[in-house]
């Protein structure tokens, strides 16, 4: 496993990211799967759910979509909610930690995957375009940028965080901010990463 800081400019303010990866196996996930489960969750509360392409109910089942590959390198950034202080409101506090780390998740996984020749499973729902051409009726336009999420191929992040890297997911309770806020991505290949590959990667990415 490795642990890096990454930081992200929001005005004069510097948000101190923490990273952590590790490389498995893309067999060893699929006892993660309850594609069922996590489907009929997006149905009832999410509304994504078939208005976005790479959303339930279109998007396929991991175990299918991981079967080309041999290995995934699963990544995780967190933050400290209390770096947004100078937001008033507490779930606003979220809404921008939860937007910067998704900034970064995506930034960085979209740069391994071609560094890794990879496939990226991202956080949340694909937001290439403005609107969805999904919610029109009409095929995606960006097929070759479109990227699932390890949860829209109904993988259990929370569960994933906790075995792989001992890290519990906070929400937003009671009126009031979480501790800190996570996003989880993954890389899927058929090439074994080594920890000094991926932090070389990381190093020349914050140096571009």
């Amino acid at each position: 496993m490795i642990e890096h800081n990454l930081f992200h400019k929001i005005n004069t303010f510097m948000i101190d990211i923490y990273l952590k990866a590790t490389s498995t196996t893309a067999k060893e996930l699929i006892i993660y799967e309850d594609k069922d489960y996590f489907t009929s969750n997006c149905e009832k509360g999410c509304p994504n759910y078939n208005n976005n392409w790479s959303c339930p109910p279109h998007s396929p089942i991991y175990t299918q979509y991981s079967q080309p590959y041999k290995y995934a390198v699963l990544f995780l950034l967190s933050c400290k909610n209390n770096q947004f202080d100078y937001i008033k409101s507490e779930y606003l506090k979220v809404e921008e930690s939860n937007s910067v780390l998704t900034f970064k998740m995506d930034e960085l996984c979209r740069f391994l995957e071609a560094e890794l020749d990879g496939k990226m499973l991202s956080n949340g729902w694909c937001q290439m375009c403005e609107t969805c051409s999904c919610k029109m009726g009409f095929s995606c336009i960006k097929p070759a940028e479109m990227r699932y999420s390890l949860q829209s191929l109904g993988l259990n992040v929370a569960q994933l965080a906790t075995d792989y890297f001992n890290h519990d997911l906070l929400w937003f309770d009671n009126e009031k901010a979480p501790e800190y806020s996570t996003v989880i991505a993954c890389i899927l290949t058929n090439f074994y990463i080594e920890d000094s590959t991926l932090v070389n990667n990381i190093k020349k990415l914050q140096n571009i």
